[in-house]
């Protein structure tokens, strides 16, 4: 993605520390971010009790690697 205009500074995301994982399907390490990180959940009717799911794809061979991934505060 490029930016093309500049927005409010103050609005401006902050980068995060970079994690390293690897793939244990093709043997890669790559760094990562809390922002490569995606998120999803199964449609209940009870949204208490809902599990989600996180997972970061390699950027080599696309397998999703599914995990909970704790992210410390810069």
């Amino acid at each position: 993605m490029k930016i093309i205009k500049q927005g409010k500074p103050e609005l401006q995301i902050k980068p995060s520390k970079p994690n390293i994982i690897s793939c244990s399907e093709c043997g890669c390490v790559f760094q990562y971010d809390d922002y490569d990180t995606h998120y999803a959940t199964n449609i209940s009717y009870d949204w208490e009790d809902e599990d989600w799911d996180e997972w970061i794809v390699c950027p080599w061979c696309n397998t999703e690697i599914y995990g909970i991934f704790n992210f410390e505060e810069n």
